[in-house]
């Protein structure tokens, strides 16, 4: 078996190896970019979150897996195998960002936050969980007239919302996206972030479709919970139009 000893070499002659970790991290950086805007959705600042970690880190793994050819008793000169490289690579990119993007993600917001202990909140949330076998989870305000809600379901679940949903909604209408957002961890969403994530790296174009599909079922299976639980559907409905509302009107104003 030939052994390769010009690895290092080899790829930085190479210049479409080259232009794979420049473009790679120029992807990076323009997720960085967009991830620091403020009028960016959450839901959006995950996503750009994942890119800008699985682009920054693929030209390092994909480096790294090239010198390795000779432990991996590949050569150095075959396209089959620099092909073998390249998607080791992006395998190994994309495990480790679906574990490092959500637990940074959570420590983000967690630092922004405050967490909520005994409240009114607190005791509907523990009420709900153990009727439902759902694990610990923690709640946080986010100091923010926006009203917003969302859940990260990796490691520890979260729940967090913000002080103008609260002061927006009703009782019930809160307690209709407590219930949503409960319903996510309960079906536990971060499952479909992963496929869809690993199909983005994949097959990007396919990744678009892929991920309005699950979006929309991950909303309808959230949503569907707390009808459930309600036994109504019309708290939720009145929640998501005052949401809308203030958005809409936000937009007319800027």
């Amino acid at each position: 078996m030939e052994v390769c000893t010009t690895c290092a070499t080899t790829f930085f002659q190479t210049s479409w190896k080259i232009t794979i970790v420049l473009v790679a991290w120029m992807v990076a950086a323009v997720a960085l970019f967009l991830l620091k805007r403020k009028e960016v959705s959450e839901k959006k600042k995950l996503a750009l979150l994942y890119t800008h970690i699985a682009t920054f880190i693929f030209p390092f793994l994909f480096y790294s897996f090239f010198r390795g050819c000779e432990q991996l008793s590949l050569m150095c000169n075959k396209p089959a195998s620099i092909s073998l490289i390249g998607l080791v690579s992006i395998g190994v990119a994309t495990i480790l960002t679906t574990v490092i993007a959500p637990l940074l993600w959570k420590r983000a917001h967690e630092r922004k936050a405050k967490k909520l202990e005994q409240t009114r909140i607190n005791s509907f949330i523990d009420k709900t969980r153990k009727k439902n076998r759902l694990p610990d989870i923690g709640v946080y305000l986010i100091d923010k007239a926006k009203p917003i809600a969302f859940s990260i379901t990796r490691w520890k679940a979260s729940l967090f919302i913000s002080v103008g949903l609260v002061d927006l909604l009703t009782k019930k209408e809160l307690e209709a996206v407590l219930l949503h957002e409960l319903g996510h961890i309960k079906h536990d969403a971060s499952k479909a972030k992963l496929r869809t994530t690993a199909t983005a790296l994949f097959a990007p174009v396919a990744w678009f479709a892929l991920r309005e599909k699950e979006k929309n079922s991950e909303e309808r299976k959230a949503d569907e919970f707390a009808v459930a639980v309600q036994n109504t559907e019309k708290y939720l409905e009145s929640a998501k139009e005052k949401v809308s509302e203030f958005y809409l009107q936000e937009n007319t104003i800027d």
